[in-house]
Formats: C-alpha cells, sequence, structure tokens
C-alpha cells in the first residue's frame, strides 16, 4: 500500500486474481480502516464516534450501540461535477 497524495491509496497486488483480492480486502476490512494523521494527532484513539470521519451522503448525529444511528444529510454547495474544488 503506498500513499500517491493527500487523498489516494494504491494497493499493489502480486496476484492478478480479483477474488484473491476481493477476500482479502474484506479480512482486513474490518479489522484495519486508513486513517488521517491530523485525525489521530488531534483525537488520538478514533473509536468514539464522535472523531468519525469519512466521505459520503450522510453525516452520523448520533450512535447508541445497539439501539440507534441517526444521520443527517450533508449539505451540498455548489456543482458535484466541478473538478476545480
Amino acid at each position: 500500500m503506498t500513499a500517491i497524495d493527500r487523498y489516494t491509496v494504491a494497493f499493489k497486488w502480486k496476484v492478478p486474481n480479483e477474488e484473491v483480492i476481493r477476500d482479502a480486502m474484506q479480512s482486513i476490512g474490518s479489522l484495519s480502516s486508513i486513517e488521517a494523521h491530523e485525525a489521530v494527532e488531534k483525537w488520538g484513539d478514533l473509536d468514539d464516534w464522535h472523531h468519525s470521519i469519512g466521505t459520503g451522503p450522510f453525516i452520523l448525529k448520533e450512535f447508541i450501540p445497539a439501539i440507534t444511528r441517526c444521520w443527517r444529510r450533508t449539505p451540498i454547495t455548489g456543482d458535484m461535477t466541478n473538478k476545480s474544488r
């Protein structure tokens, strides 16, 4: 695994078999994650849901384990096809 730039991580596999790669990624997916070093430096342990970081259409607003998760829509401004941002 290599950090190409601030927003890109590249995986280079010796085995060009998509099933092997998928199985490998699924097996480590629940055990590891890619975390921003700035977040780790600021908050330390990122297991606290208040410090969750991600991308996507929703933001985690409230989380009570085994009871509820409350999400709110991420405010989207401007043209999402604009690559200059």
